[in-house]
């Protein structure tokens, strides 16, 4: 027997908690029978949605670097539960019971350098799989029960900044916002704007941390420049 379903109620009712004996057929072995446990809802209880940490990362990766990928713990996420990580079909973690497969305590991964496709958006899926595993103790035949909880969205790789030209600082000039600047560089790049009133080391504070638009452009405000000089510096992230 072989079923699922999104909606808890209906899976319930179609597959109640209990006792379930699986047969197994072939005509090379003889029938062998696998006997999985369905535990209630009590004893197995929906996982809660996973949560990734940094959303806004995720909207402009560098694929030539590695990406750190991290989300909160899972309540009650022990060893015999499975989370599973899928980028595309591109990438994914290794599935449960092969090596580097990852437990329910586990709060990232990282996707190698160099896997993703850069000026891409890629479908980033995480799910929780609370299951129950069993085996039949003469053979490889199991059967497996479990409810999961999955996440999905989007990841967007952008052009490799190593090499891009360096973001250059143009169209300066006075305006309702204070002082108007433009930025360009490469389309969807991480870029962190720095400001400073004497140049002296150490005296130097971010003004923004944002995203290049694809336009490869981008307009920026300084509401507040004190001072009688202030001077201006941007770099990838």
């Amino acid at each position: 027997m072989l079923g699922s379903s999104t909606n808890l109620g209906t899976f319930e009712q179609q597959f109640p908690s209990g006792s379930y004996s699986f047969k197994v057929m072939s005509n090379t072995v003889e029938t062998l029978a696998v006997a999985l446990t369905l535990p209630s809802d009590a004893q197995m209880p929906q996982p809660n949605a996973p949560h990734l940490k940094d959303f806004a990362s995720l909207q402009a990766v560098d694929a030539s670097k590695p990406l750190p990928l991290t989300w909160d713990a899972f309540q009650g996420g022990g060893a015999s539960d499975v989370i599973w990580v899928d980028v595309g079909g591109i990438y994914n973690t290794p599935n449960p019971g092969e090596p580097g497969a990852l437990t329910g305590t586990a709060t990232s991964v990282t996707i190698p350098a160099g896997i993703l496709p850069p000026n891409t958006t890629n479908l980033l899926t995480i799910g929780f799989y609370r299951a129950n595993f069993t085996t039949n103790a003469a053979s490889n035949y199991g059967a497996a029960a479990y409810k999961a909880t999955v996440t999905t969205v989007d990841l967007i790789t952008i052009t490799t900044s190593t090499n891009a030209p360096p973001p250059g600082l143009t169209s300066v000039g006075w305006g309702a916002k204070g002082l108007i600047f433009e930025i360009s560089g490469s389309p969807g790049a991480g870029v962190v704007v720095d400001f400073s009133n004497n140049l002296q080391a150490g005296g130097w504070s971010t003004l923004v941390t944002t995203n290049i638009l694809q336009t490869g452009k981008l307009q920026l405000a300084d509401q507040n420049p004190t001072g009688s000089s202030r001077f201006y510096r941007a770099k990838y992230q």
